[in-house]
């Protein structure tokens, strides 16, 4: 077991179905941002983009905060949205 991860987290996890584990993935954080960022600027031929007609920009819908709170260039921004 990795040494973040304590019995409590696990209890949590087969009580709730989730669990914030602080820290888990901070050695990793700038590879992640380095794929995230080659796949953003250089889709694969199975990429989709999920606008409706007229809409542009990118939206992490999951990091949206609801419908319609998409805005361009999402990842970059999504760091300073309340």
């Amino acid at each position: 077991m990795h040494p973040l991860v304590t019995q409590q987290h696990i209890d949590d996890y087969a009580r709730d179905g989730a669990v914030l584990v602080r820290g888990l993935f901070a050695g990793f954080v700038d590879e992640i941002a380095a794929g995230i960022e080659m796949n953003m600027s250089d889709p694969g031929p199975y990429a989709a983009e999920n606008l409706k007609p007229g809409e542009t920009g990118r939206c992490d819908q999951a990091l949206a905060r609801g419908p319609g709170r998409c805005r361009p260039d999402g990842f970059r921004q999504r760091a300073a949205v309340p």
